[in-house]
C-alpha cells in the first residue's frame, strides 16, 4: 500500500500543473528532466516522513486510536503527539 503510494505520486508528478510548468520552463531538455528528478525525490521523501509520522505515532500509542482514545480532533495528532512525547523532557511546550 505505501509503496503503491510512492509510485502513484511519482508517475503521476508530470501531469500536475505546477510540474509541467516547471519542465516547460526549463532551458534544455537536460534541465527539465533535473526538475522532474528533483520533483519526485521531494515528493517522495514528503510521503515516506508522512507514512513515518503515522507509524511513530501509531507505536506511541500502542495501537490505539488517538482520536477516540484522547478526543481529538484528526489536524491536532501530531502536535498532540509532541507534546506528549516531549512532556517531560521539554517544561516549555506543553504551554502551547
Amino acid at each position: 500500500m505505501i509503496f503503491r503510494l510512492l509510485i502513484d505520486a511519482v508517475i503521476t508528478l508530470p501531469l500536475q500543473q505546477a510540474m509541467a510548468q516547471r519542465f516547460n520552463m526549463c532551458k534544455s531538455m537536460k534541465d527539465g528532466r533535473i526538475a522532474m528528478a528533483i520533483g519526485a525525490t521531494c515528493i517522495t521523501l514528503f510521503i515516506m516522513m508522512a507514512v513515518f509520522i503515522g507509524v511513530a505515532t501509531l507505536a506511541f500509542y500502542d495501537g490505539r486510536d488517538p482520536l477516540c482514545q484522547i478526543g481529538i480532533r484528526a489536524d491536532e495528532i501530531v502536535p498532540t503527539l509532541i507534546i506528549d512525547m516531549f512532556r517531560n523532557g521539554l517544561q516549555n511546550l506543553n504551554q502551547i
